[in-house]
């Protein structure tokens, strides 16, 4: 779980803070992945779990060209981003 908390100003802080999710039974676990999950198939959980490592992919892919100033591929990076999209 993820809190935004609020810099020494009162504004909203644009680093959010990461605090581990409450505890529960293993069951409760359970109900709330089949919530998450609820009624998709595995073809459609595979399907997610691709795009999912696609986009981890172009991270990287964003962060390598943005080192080296490559404004072309991240252009072409960002096109690619919005395809996944549709």
């Amino acid at each position: 779980m993820i809190e935004v908390k609020s810099d020494r100003h009162g504004h909203p802080s644009d680093r959010p803070t990461w605090r581990p999710p409450p505890s529960g039974t293993s069951e409760q676990w359970e109900a709330l992945l089949q919530d998450i999950i609820g009624g998709l198939s595995e073809e459609q959980l595979a399907a997610k779990h691709r795009l999912a490592d696609e986009r981890l992919e172009m991270v990287f892919e964003v962060v390598f060209a943005a080192r080296h100033g490559n404004v072309e591929a991240l252009n072409k990076l960002r096109q690619r981003w919005l395809e996944l999209e549709l």
